[in-house]
């Protein structure tokens, strides 16, 4: 319960992390575009980023739970993907805020 604890807390700050650098940059003037083509009608606004992120992250954890007991090694593999894939997706943003 432990390990899937800390797991579920890292997705949720991944998801976070992703959340407020692509709000950052899309607060930025003149900038109100999402440089990944398959986000942007997600995160068009504030309201819109945060119900995809609240939507996307609790979808991801209630699969994984629902999965756990039968397919543990592919939960695992989730939730790996949705940690690095938010953690890059946060970092890119971070790097697109400072150009």
């Amino acid at each position: 319960m432990k390990r899937h604890a800390l797991v579920v807390a890292l997705q949720l700050l991944s998801y976070a992390a992703d959340g407020y650098y692509a709000q950052r940059n899309m607060a930025r003037a003149g900038q109100h575009h999402e440089l990944n083509p398959a986000a942007r009608p997600f995160v068009g606004t504030t309201g819109r980023l945060a119900a995809s992120s609240a939507a996307g992250a609790g979808l991801t954890i209630l699969a994984e739970r629902k999965f756990e007991a039968r397919h543990p090694r592919w939960t695992a593999a989730l939730a790996a993907a949705t940690i690095g894939g938010h953690a890059y997706g946060a970092v890119e943003s971070k790097r697109g805020y400072g150009r």
